[in-house]
């Protein structure tokens, strides 16, 4: 979110549709790849130049937003919905 002087804002986002495979996975690993790659190209895209001074960083300030349905069986265990 881009906020500018006189109270107006700009929403940038980048929507990325899980398949089926990677919904159904064992694996939490490949999820979290695929994460990674979308905000790594988001970054890229959208905010070069903050990309490119932190990318040797092990830390890198985001606020993401995460819209999928799940059914939560345990505080830390779900099963994601279509």
């Amino acid at each position: 979110m881009n906020l500018h002087e006189d109270i107006m804002f700009e929403v940038m986002q980048f929507k990325k549709a899980i398949s089926r495979e990677l919904m159904m996975t064992q694996n939490v690993a490949e999820l979290f790849y695929l994460i990674t790659e979308q905000i790594e190209m988001f970054l890229k895209a959208h905010h070069s130049n903050c990309f490119n001074m932190f990318k040797d960083s092990k830390i890198f300030s985001l606020e993401l937003i995460f819209s999928y349905l799940i059914y939560q069986n345990a505080v830390n265990s779900g099963i994601l919905l279509r």
